[in-house]
């Protein structure tokens, strides 16, 4: 009995690591179609992929939009967090499941970065001050909010 539940456990495990895949490849797909990522279900995201695909409206949505930078990126993962408290390690870790991926030495430095122009921008505010191995944590701005 305990192989059974050992196999099943093992095939759920193998087709969950599927699954995310095609969610990593469809939302590759979709930043290099210039579209926004969305953090949608997977099964809204692989309807999307079994649509039928026109080549003429792919080079013309290309020409169209222009390149989507690292601050749009974190810019559409904070909206996803509405009101809750994040840090860098959050929106690291929702990037890496809308499949972006920042080439740099220090990822969590380049989107700590973007996260100061959306704080400049008043998009989002700083909660709390973070020191040492506490992270600074933020959240997005109300309207009329006075926190800083």
């Amino acid at each position: 009995m305990e192989d059974l539940i050992k196999e099943l456990e093992d095939r759920v495990a193998a087709k969950r690591k599927e699954l995310e895949d095609e969610e990593h490849a469809l939302a590759t797909v979709r930043r290099m179609m210039g579209q926004s990522p969305s953090i949608a279900s997977p099964v809204a995201a692989h309807k999307d992929v079994l649509g039928l695909i026109n080549f003429e409206d792919l080079i013309g949505s290309v020409e169209k939009t222009k390149k989507r930078t690292l601050i749009d990126d974190v810019r559409d993962v904070v909206s996803q967090f509405a009101q809750h408290e994040f840090t860098v390690v959050h929106i690291e870790a929702a990037l890496k499941r809308i499949g972006v991926v920042i080439d740099a030495k220090s990822p969590r430095a380049r989107i700590s970065m973007a996260l100061g122009k959306l704080v400049e921008d008043g998009t989002v505010i700083k909660v709390a001050e973070g020191g040492g191995n506490v992270p600074h944590r933020y959240k997005l701005k109300e309207d009329g909010s006075d926190l800083v």
